[in-house]
């Protein structure tokens, strides 16, 4: 996992993020619009894709289930009248659940190397739980809320609330928005995540691919 920014980037209870599929148990595909996505015959831009950039203007359309990260970057400001950062994630962008056809009994799936750029992070807080386990950051849900505790942004006023809901870890924040670039096209894949090969390394780039 990676935790710093490249120099070429400019732009029952349970504990809380303990939320993981069983062990062999199969992946269960978003609830029925999460995605939001369609399909459509001769689309340049790839199987279930409509654009390759998106933002929190699109957050009802778009999901995170089982989407996975790969690197985490903390990229500081460099403006004297701004000085929250931004926090840029590398995530396999899950485009499409392909049902499988008989004989097949298991999803496939249409996956995107992404950045998930929020902008001007402040008020971060995580939690963690992978005692005795390996550390794969695994997203089940990510939440928009808005603030409701009264306190004014450092910058910007009252900003939304965010919650990446992972499988053994949450993260919290406030960010005005976020950017996200898809930046290959779409690849096929059994699994729920790229190989190292396949998905071209790790990634900040915000560059979407058309």
């Amino acid at each position: 996992m990676r935790f710093l920014c490249p120099p070429q980037i400019r732009h029952g209870q349970r504990r809380r993020g303990q939320r993981r599929r069983g062990a062999g148990e199969p992946p269960s595909p978003p609830a029925p619009g999460l995605l939001g996505f369609r399909h459509e015959h001769g689309n340049p831009l790839g199987i279930g894709l409509t654009k390759s950039t998106w933002s929190d203007a699109d957050f009802e359309a778009m999901g995170w289930h089982d989407v996975t990260i790969h690197g985490i970057c903390v990229q500081p400001s460099t403006s004297p009248d701004n000085p929250l950062p931004r926090l840029l994630l590398d995530i396999d962008y899950i485009v499409r659940w392909v049902h499988p056809v008989a004989p097949e009994q298991h999803f496939t799936f249409w996956i995107a190397p992404s950045t998930l750029a929020f902008e001007d992070v402040w008020d971060f807080e995580g939690d963690l739980a992978f005692g005795g386990m390996a550390l794969h950051l695994d997203i089940d849900r990510l939440h928009r809320s808005a603030p409701d505790d009264g306190r004014g942004g450092p910058v910007h006023g009252s900003d939304p609330g965010w919650h990446i809901e992972g499988h053994y870890f949450d993260l919290r924040f406030r960010a005005t928005g976020y950017h996200q670039y898809v930046r290959q096209a779409p690849l096929h894949s059994k699994r729920l995540v790229l190989t190292h090969h396949d998905r071209g390394g790790l990634g900040f780039a915000e560059t979407a691919f058309a």
